[in-house]
């Protein structure tokens, strides 16, 4: 889907096309790389709350685009060359999408960096394997609280 515009960014962006609900906590907040093969390396928010995960791909020319992903939908997520694989279930793309994130390295002016992608993986797989969505609050080291 496409991004609200907030002239503020893209973590304002992300706060208006998926606001958090009332007492949902968010757990991981921050920006890793989307990659993909034979394009340009773009920011991407990532915003993990229980029931959730909401991903906002900023674009410099173009309209951001968002996935606001529900725990069900996630079918896998794995770590492959250093990069976080997140797989799930889709109306398009028949049946299922993949997003390929690897850490954000560098000064990021967008949001606060996740530059460890196996700690970033481990604390998604941990919120999958839950049975409610909760996890402890083990954040990356590269994570700094908001």
């Amino acid at each position: 889907m496409r991004a609200t515009y907030a002239f503020a960014g893209a973590a304002a962006e992300l706060a208006r096309t998926a606001p958090l609900a009332t007492g949902e906590e968010v757990l991981l907040h921050g920006v890793m790389r989307l990659r993909r093969v034979g394009r340009l390396p773009r920011p991407v928010v990532l915003r993990l709350t229980a029931p959730r995960l909401s991903l906002l791909t900023h674009y410099a020319f173009q309209p951001d685009r968002m996935w606001d992903l529900p725990r069900a939908s996630i079918r896998d997520v794995r770590l492959q060359r250093r990069a976080v694989h997140v797989s799930w279930t889709s109306d398009a793309d028949g049946g299922v999408a993949v997003i390929r994130l690897t850490g954000w390295t560098g000064r990021s002016a967008i949001d606060s960096s996740l530059r460890d992608a196996e700690a970033v993986a481990d604390v998604l797989r941990s919120w999958l394997d839950s049975p409610d969505g909760r996890i402890a609050m083990r954040r990356p080291s590269s994570h700094r609280p908001r």
